[in-house]
């Protein structure tokens, strides 16, 4: 299935699968590490909103959703 639009930020895809009665969209975001910019919080709130669409999207798609992925966000700053 595919995602409304690009992201910036994230990567994102979504499978559909059906188990049992159930239509569920299984949803994989990344973001990928070191990236420049990471700590300024114009970049970070760029990321939430990202990550808020693709939510936002996915639960209006099936209202069975699964989430998964890696976001590389450390709490331990250099």
């Amino acid at each position: 299935m595919a995602l409304p639009k690009t992201y910036t930020t994230l990567e994102a895809i979504a499978v559909e699968s059906k188990i049992g009665n159930n239509d569920i969209l299984f949803l994989s975001i990344y973001r990928p590490p070191k990236q420049k910019t990471t700590s300024s919080p114009k970049y970070m709130r760029r990321v939430e909103e990202e990550l808020n669409d693709i939510c936002q999207w996915a639960c209006m798609q099936r209202a069975h959703v699964v989430v998964m992925g890696d976001l590389n966000m450390d709490r331990i700053y250099d």
